[in-house]
């Protein structure tokens, strides 16, 4: 165990300090744009930079990686997002905002990178991949909790708050650059396109391209409807951080849930669950009954943070090992497409209903994605139990990068195996 904690301390502390910074900087800015009366569809562009900066990044800053080290990366990164973030205070314009968002992203994508990299490389024989992986997890919603709750003490019209983003956007260089471990290499890794892994599994990835739309309207959009209902900063707070853990607290259970039960059906039943908790939700607020809104948002946040999971898993059942680098890199981009769309839908609904069109709009892709997973179980019969691979539990954020490092180390031990084929034995599910 003390090995353990001695490999991946300094990573995770850093991980940890600088998420907690980003998390904090997300819900600053869509309340700064909803205090001075800019469109909410500037705000949702501020969420589609960051996306897209994030896939950019994933994408191509590998080569940047393998040329410099990752403690040189990580340093670069970090600086990358700290200015990105001070210069939100010298001009206030929505375009250049926008801009600055788009450099943040690219600057977040490295770090997550270098950290996920370090996590996985560091156990060579497998044997720590499922706790590592539950730490990370743990670590990214914990952080965006804490970041979340520290809004309690900002006032967002002052430089208080972009100072202490950059504030942990810099201290978060300090574990990584003074730490003795030394760091893994990276390898070469190649993708192939979303339109195979839809082929592969409609189902998982519609369940990824409709998770994106959800969860980028809870990250870029849900914090301008709380502020259009009238809510305090204090109020925003507790209910994003609610959200957050909810994520958190329901991964478990879900992922216990997804080996027992066939994946598609684990999926149906989180839609209508979670279908259910939004509008519940929604009547609860108008109804003004604070602690049952409370306890279904965090419900709602649970079920509609382990949609992406499950979309993974029903995926990456049907494909070898070695294809986990591809299947999962297309999802992401399904994932990273429907993230970019989602808060424009989501200003839009807002536009033609005020804030209760959040929550329309959370209930119309649920129904969608309901119906088409209904739909595709009627096409084809469904991947055995007993045939599963054990649940495993990410971010989609993660998911991009944590699936090249699987082909890397699969890649390792099979040297000499060039190509890359997907399994035969595809099913359309």
């Amino acid at each position: 165990m003390l090995q353990f904690i001695r490999l991946f301390f300094s990573p995770i502390l850093s991980y940890f300090i600088f998420m907690t910074g980003s998390s904090l900087l997300l819900t600053v800015l869509a309340l700064v744009f909803h205090d001075r009366n800019i469109s909410v569809y500037w705000t949702a562009g501020l969420t589609c930079a960051y996306y897209a900066g994030y896939v950019i990044s994933a994408i191509h800053v590998e080569k940047f990686i393998v040329r410099v080290g990752f403690i040189r990366a990580h340093t670069t990164f970090a600086a990358l997002a700290t200015l990105s973030t001070l210069l939100h205070i010298f001009w206030f314009n929505p375009f250049l905002w926008i801009l600055w968002r788009f450099t943040y992203g690219v600057g977040l994508a490295g770090l997550c990178l270098v950290t996920q990299n370090w996590f996985l490389h560091s156990d060579s024989t497998g044997h720590l991949r499922g706790r590592m992986l539950a730490i990370y997890m743990i670590t990214m919603y914990a952080s965006q909790s804490l970041g979340q709750y520290l809004l309690r003490f900002m006032e967002i019209h002052t430089l208080m708050s972009f100072c202490m983003v950059a504030f942990c956007t810099s201290l978060c260089v300090i574990p990584v650059s003074t730490t003795k471990i030394t760091a893994p290499a990276c390898a070469h890794y190649t993708i192939f396109g979303l339109k195979k892994v839809f082929e592969i599994s409609p189902s998982g990835t519609f369940g990824g391209l409709c998770s994106g739309v959800l969860l980028g309207c809870i990250y870029g959009m849900y914090p301008n409807a709380l502020k259009s209902w009238e809510h305090s900063l204090n109020e925003i707070s507790t209910f994003m951080t609610t959200v957050i853990i909810g994520g958190m607290l329901l991964q478990y259970p879900i992922g216990k849930l997804a080996d027992y039960y066939e994946r598609r059906c684990v999926l149906m039943m989180l839609v209508v669950a979670c279908l259910a908790c939004t509008l519940l939700a929604l009547i609860a607020h108008q109804l003004d009954c604070r602690n049952v809104f409370l306890l279904l948002t965090l419900l709602w946040g649970g079920l509609t943070f382990t949609i992406y999971p499950v979309s993974l898993n029903l995926t990456c059942d049907l494909v070898q090992p070695n294809d986990l680098l591809s299947t999962t890199g297309g999802l992401m981009v399904a994932y990273s497409v429907g993230a970019s769309i989602g808060p424009f839908l989501g200003a839009g609904f807002m536009h033609l209903w005020g804030p209760q069109g959040f929550y329309i709009l959370f209930m119309l892709i649920l129904v969608v994605l309901g119906c088409f997973v209904f739909y595709r179980t009627h096409q084809r019969v469904g991947l055995p139990v007993q045939h599963q691979k054990a649940f495993t539990s990410l971010p989609a954020g993660a998911a991009l990068t944590i699936s090249r490092i699987f082909a890397r180390i699969k890649y390792r031990k099979h040297a000499g195996k060039s190509t890359i084929k997907v399994s035969g034995e595809q099913k359309n599910i």
